[in-house]
């Protein structure tokens, strides 16, 4: 076991313990609920712009702090940022559609395999920045849609 062999500094006392939540994590955690609702409703949502977002955000507040103040602890409560309308990255609007593919997963029936189609993935791309999203819809929403 190696021990320290400087006094510790009032700058060590300030480092973050590991395992504490930043305010990113909240963030992410907020994102992952909103993503998972639309991901069930088989819509698109942009997550890669909303982090850029968030993050283009957290980066500026922390770059006026550090120029009013030369620097800036991990907990300091200016940090903390309302995340806004995350629906935004949900809206049908900020969407262009692609293409589509079907998914295809092959069966095992009477020892052979089959090919059998259980959905299409729709894919999507963002007006904005032009990232990539693929939806998958199960046959039986297209073939309830269709009726």
């Amino acid at each position: 076991m190696t021990e320290i062999e400087r006094p510790l500094t009032s700058k060590d006392g300030q480092m973050m313990n590991t395992g504490t939540k930043t305010f990113l994590d909240f963030f992410l955690a907020v994102l992952h609920e909103k993503e998972q609702k639309y991901t069930a409703e088989h819509k698109p949502y942009d997550r890669a712009c909303a982090r850029i977002d968030y993050e283009d955000k957290f980066n500026s507040i922390i770059k006026e702090i550090e120029r009013a103040e030369g620097g800036f602890l991990p907990n300091d409560p200016r940090l903390k940022i309302d995340f806004g309308d995350l629906e935004r990255y949900g809206d049908s609007a900020r969407f262009q559609k692609v293409g589509e593919s079907p998914e295809v997963v092959d069966r095992l029936i009477d020892g052979m395999r089959i090919p059998y189609r259980t959905g299409t993935s729709m894919l999507y791309v963002c007006k904005q920045r032009g990232h990539r999203c693929s939806v998958t819809v199960p046959s039986e929403l297209i073939l309830d849609k269709a009726k």
